[in-house]
């Protein structure tokens, strides 16, 4: 792969929360469009947010300037951390009616929750508008049937996440910036055993989603990067030459035998393996860097 067309870390995938009927970001509830203080102060009421994983000190700010523009609107927020539990009070409370006014999404998640939303008119919120204020990623993800349906609450790119141990003990200076850097330093970072059993993996690519997280993200991004190079669409990327090209250059880290050889699925899963010191790169988002602080 040509290391001036392939950045590892310059193109990632939207891992983002959606927030739906993006009342925040226009600051703007349907039918209160006028933009005189009178019909501000009108509004009244109390608007019910649901949310995964974020503290409303992290919301704070939205909720704020959401405030000033309707001051006798309240906002009360119910944030949840179990992603089975949010889901099923979630399908609770829309059947008796009874819902959050703005609840949150994973990215990918707007197909199956398409009944449940009121996509934005086109006045405030058009495919082109979209396009000025957000990544194209954010369009693939969350444009859908020729309508706006969520907007990211954030984007958590794709990075490269490094043990600077491991690649200090192999000599290694800094971390790759290519994927061709990444090759070169595997057999360097790779340790086994007397028996040639594994015990560290220079980095976790090549195995399956049941040992190596973001496995699918991960082979999304290679196929993305041939398609860019090829000039070819990138929503046909996991498709034709790209996907070929970017599966066969994925699976040769998991080929036994290959000089760049570094797991197979004896290895622990890659984000306990990285937090017990038996990898030394993973790919990951953000979320990733709080479980593997955690571990």
């Amino acid at each position: 792969m040509n290391p001036n067309k392939f950045q590892i870390i310059t193109i990632g995938a939207v891992l983002g929360i959606a927030i739906l009927f993006f009342l925040i970001f226009k600051g703007v509830l349907p039918g209160l469009q006028k933009d005189n203080k009178a019909a501000k102060n009108a509004v009244q009421g109390t608007l019910v947010i649901w949310g995964m994983y974020d503290d409303g000190d992290a919301l704070k700010p939205a909720f704020a300037a959401f405030k000033a523009r309707y001051p006798k609107l309240e906002i009360s927020y119910k944030k949840f951390t179990d992603p089975l539990r949010y889901e099923a009070e979630l399908l609770e409370a829309l059947a008796v009616r009874k819902g959050p006014d703005i609840f949150m999404i994973p990215n990918g998640a707007l197909e199956r929750n398409k009944e449940k939303i009121a996509f934005a008119p086109q006045s405030q919120m058009s495919l082109l508008s979209l396009r000025r204020f957000f990544p194209r990623v954010v369009e693939e993800d969350f444009f859908l049937e020729g309508r706006v349906g969520a907007l990211p609450r954030s984007i958590d790119t794709l990075a490269l996440l490094y043990n600077r141990s491991a690649l200090n003990e192999a000599g290694v200076a800094l971390p790759p910036e290519t994927w061709e850097e990444l090759e070169a330093m595997i057999p360097r970072l790779v340790k086994k055993d007397g028996a040639g059993n594994l015990t560290r993996a220079g980095a976790a690519l090549g195995g399956s989603g049941d040992t190596i997280a973001r496995a699918e993200d991960i082979l999304k991004l290679i196929a993305f990067q041939h398609a860019a190079a090829e000039g070819t669409s990138l929503g046909a990327a996991t498709q034709g030459s790209a996907g070929t090209r970017a599966l066969d250059f994925y699976a040769k880290f998991g080929r036994a035998g290959d000089v760049v050889s570094t797991w197979n699925e004896t290895m622990p899963y890659s984000l306990d393996a990285f937090g017990a010191g038996r990898v030394a790169m993973i790919f990951g988002y953000f979320t990733d860097m709080k479980n593997v602080s955690a571990r």
